[in-house]
């Protein structure tokens, strides 16, 4: 199989690393999609198709962001920042603010970082790449997040998806489109954002990746924390899709503590927003 890949385009090659290091993401060998990910940079040259680069480079640093390697993220963002003007392009000016945006968020200093993220922002859009606006987007979400501006965190969770969804990419659509669910149902759960995340893990579900779906009860569990025993089912059947040794059966088991934590259960008092939980929670069981 090794030798076939050597004989295919370097273009082609490329993109089939980059999917192939997306499905081991999903299944939690990020170290696995590490060297995918550098074996995609290798394969293609940024004069040739600096897009492509771009994207490939991308993918991984948030990899060695979710390995936690700070010192990748500070080494990629001081080489972009020390280009000289005529070196720089707006594609390589993105990269370096998102591997410092992405480092200083590893180091909790969520103010720098939400400053990195919207410089890379800025890049994304000189360079008219909508798949790096929707990351910006994502991850200046994340940020302000963290700052505790949840207002400014879903404006910018809803503009990544509709970043996303001019990529092109079903994938990256799909998983931010489970960060707006999230915030959604954070903001009040309404029937018709309960039955909309209902639907969108349906869809999920289609796929039958069962990493792709915990990832999606996880996220919708997140948004519905108030209701203890609604979301207790949910990261069951997450945590039930996700192999042992997973990465992400610690976040799971965070937010199981945080529901044991608190006082037993409040739940849905409107009867709609009940029926629609317990819908949403047969569709878990199922």
């Amino acid at each position: 199989m090794e030798s076939r890949a050597r004989k295919l385009p370097l273009k082609v090659r490329a993109e089939l690393c980059l999917a192939l290091g997306e499905a081991a993401e999903l299944d939690g060998h990020f170290d696995h999609a590490r060297w995918i990910y550098a074996a995609a940079v290798n394969a293609i040259d940024p004069q040739i198709d600096e897009r492509l680069y771009a994207r490939a480079a991308v993918r991984s640093v948030l990899n060695a962001s979710r390995l936690g390697e700070d010192s990748v993220l500070t080494g990629v963002a001081s080489l972009l920042e020390r280009l000289r003007p005529e070196e720089q392009t707006p594609r390589l000016a993105f990269l370096g603010a998102f591997a410092r945006g992405l480092e200083r968020f590893l180091r909790e200093d969520y103010d720098a970082s939400r400053r990195g993220f919207e410089a890379a922002m800025g890049a994304s859009w000189e360079s008219h790449d909508a798949d790096s606006e929707a990351l910006s987007h994502h991850l200046l979400a994340q940020a302000w997040n963290r700052l505790g501006r949840l207002a400014r965190a879903r404006e910018h969770a809803e503009a990544a998806l509709v970043a996303a969804k001019k990529a092109g990419s079903w994938v990256l659509e799909r998983r931010l489109a489970l960060e707006v669910a999230k915030h959604r149902l954070r903001a009040g759960m309404a029937p018709e954002a309960i039955a909309s995340a209902r639907a969108l893990v349906a869809e999920i579900r289609k796929l039958e990746f069962p990493r792709f779906e915990a990832l999606a009860w996880t996220k919708i569990a997140q948004g519905i924390l108030v209701d203890r025993v609604s979301a207790r089912a949910l990261l069951t059947r997450s945590e039930g899709l996700l192999p042992d040794g997973h990465p992400d059966r610690a976040a799971i088991h965070a937010l199981q503590a945080l529901l044991k934590a608190k006082v037993e259960g409040k739940s849905a008092d409107d009867r709609t927003v009940a029926e629609e939980l317990q819908a949403l929670v047969a569709l878990a069981k199922s």
